[in-house]
């Protein structure tokens, strides 16, 4: 079972990318999370939302996809570094997949790089 989610339009679109949307899907046992556009302080009540609902509802590991992603700020990388944690105390564990070089960087500074998936094909 998969489920998107939009934010909502009437938010304001920088000329250079298009507000977050977020994709849940299975693969094998696991959740992917999947982020595309831009994931800023405006976003954190969705992506909040959308993992809040996810870890209760679901088991297993979780991935999430940042391939997609067109900025990311560190508002939007705190809900992923909660989500992690608390993921963890569930014996759990979140993963990050194709993460651009800046965003690499920023999971970098927030203690997360180790949770980098390497690349690998496509499932």
């Amino acid at each position: 079972m998969a489920f998107a989610v939009q934010a909502p339009t009437s938010r304001p679109v920088s000329p250079i990318g298009a507000p977050v949307a977020v994709t849940v899907r299975l693969e094998r046992a696991r959740t992917v999370v999947v982020l595309q556009g831009e994931a800023d302080l405006s976003a954190t009540p969705l992506l909040s939302d959308v993992f809040a609902r996810m870890i209760a509802t679901r088991t297993g590991d979780v991935i999430v996809d940042m391939a997609a992603v067109e900025f990311i700020d560190t508002a939007a990388f705190r809900t992923l570094a909660i989500a992690h944690g608390l993921l963890a105390r569930r014996d759990r564990r979140l993963t990050f997949r194709g993460p651009s070089r800046p965003t690499g960087r920023l999971l970098s500074l927030f203690g997360l790089s180790g949770f980098i998936e390497p690349d690998a094909p496509d499932v």
